[in-house]
């Protein structure tokens, strides 16, 4: 009984291990007041974690402040003298947001009103 536990318990652990690992990426068109775009990359193995974001977004108001929210995080983004913005955020540890396909990107002005929004796809 004992060994068939551990064995269980090794498998477990390696199938969780294996299932984590690899390769993915994800984008989304972003649509509203302007237009843009998202992109998660994740490229993990075994005891390397690796994931980057990109967001980005043009044709929007001049000198702006904008919220770029993705689940349960923010970030705050100023558009440029041309409407642009772009947002990159590179993770090297397994705490990073949890992406993936239907995950919702919104781009919000400082009232609430959203600017951009989209959803993931996965694309590999």
């Amino acid at each position: 009984m004992k060994r068939t536990l551990i064995v269980l318990f090794s498998t477990a652990l390696l199938t969780g291990a294996i299932a984590q690992t690899g390769r993915a990426d994800f984008f989304a068109n972003l649509t509203g007041a302007g237009k843009g775009k998202a992109s998660w990359k994740l490229r993990d193995s075994a005891f390397l974690f690796q994931a980057q974001l990109e967001v980005g977004g043009e044709n929007l108001p001049k000198n702006t402040a904008l919220k770029v929210r993705i689940v349960n995080n923010t970030w705050n983004v100023v558009t440029d003298a041309f409407g642009r913005f772009k947002l990159t955020k590179t993770y090297t540890t397994s705490v990073r947001p949890v992406i993936g396909a239907g995950t919702v990107v919104r781009v919000t002005r400082t009232n609430g009103t959203v600017a951009l929004s989209g959803s993931f796809v996965r694309t590999r």
